[in-house]
């Protein structure tokens, strides 16, 4: 799970896990584009919220849980160490 802010670019999250999107991605890496990324980074092109809720201990976050979906080709999590 992870708590994201809420603001203009988070703001869809809770229709999306409504609709049952499954299209959802996660980048996460030491530079500013997947590309760039040198020593940290993962990324998850396939997934579907499966909560998405208010956090309760801060004001203005979402705490988003978003389950990994295979797809039929390519990786399902890459990683870069």
């Amino acid at each position: 799970m992870w708590s994201v802010k809420a603001d203009d670019n988070t703001s869809g999250l809770h229709a999306q896990h409504v609709a049952g999107a499954t299209d959802e991605s996660v980048e996460l890496s030491n530079n500013g584009t997947w590309a760039s990324a040198t020593t940290f980074g993962m990324k998850m092109a396939n997934g579907v919220i499966t909560s998405c809720d208010f956090n309760e201990a801060n004001a203005m976050y979402y705490n988003v849980s978003i389950k990994a979906l295979a797809s039929t080709s390519g990786d399902l999590i890459q990683i870069i160490a």
